[in-house]
């Protein structure tokens, strides 16, 4: 696989960035950006924004589709200890390596998510205050683990193994 070109963004990619985070997730990630090495590659064909570095991790990918902040399992790790906490579902710990694998998260699972989370919203999922995945909704965060049966998100990538204590 060939390695990605990675290259310090302008002010206004910066900007253009902070504005979609703030968004759809409602949080000002500039404090984040400020305090870390930013990197992006971009697309080969269209020369826009592709992906985004943190400290040389990625941490976010925006959706050539619709134009959209992906935040990768990483990238929420990052948001979190900034305390930038939002649209969060957290599981129980038994269920965790499950989520982890990359497994679809059904509601019954759920302990308690974030009110704000609509359907198609891009979502972390918190065991024991860590990151196991990032997903998208399947259902409005009010519903989680209100609803029995059924999906609650649906999981885009896991971190792998959970070491369980």
């Amino acid at each position: 696989m060939p390695r990605v070109a990675c290259e310090k963004p302008s002010e206004w990619e910066l900007k253009q960035i902070i504005a979609v985070a703030r968004y759809l997730y409602g949080v000002d990630i500039s404090p984040l950006l400020k305090s870390r090495s930013v990197c992006i590659s971009r697309s080969p064909a269209t020369g826009r924004i592709r992906h985004v570095y943190l400290d040389g991790v990625l941490a976010a990918s925006l959706r050539s589709s619709d134009g959209f902040l992906v935040f990768t399992p990483a990238g929420w790790k990052m948001l979190r200890e900034a305390s930038l906490n939002s649209h969060e579902v957290v599981i129980p710990p038994d269920v965790a390596s499950f989520i982890a694998e990359g497994r679809s998260l059904f509601s019954k699972h759920v302990k308690a998510a974030d009110p704000e989370i609509l359907p198609g919203d891009e979502v972390c999922i918190v065991s024991e205050g860590r990151v196991i995945a990032a997903g998208k909704a399947v259902l409005p965060g009010k519903d989680m683990g209100v609803i029995r049966r059924g999906k609650a998100a649906k999981i885009r990538k896991g971190v792998g193994e959970v070491k369980t204590n």
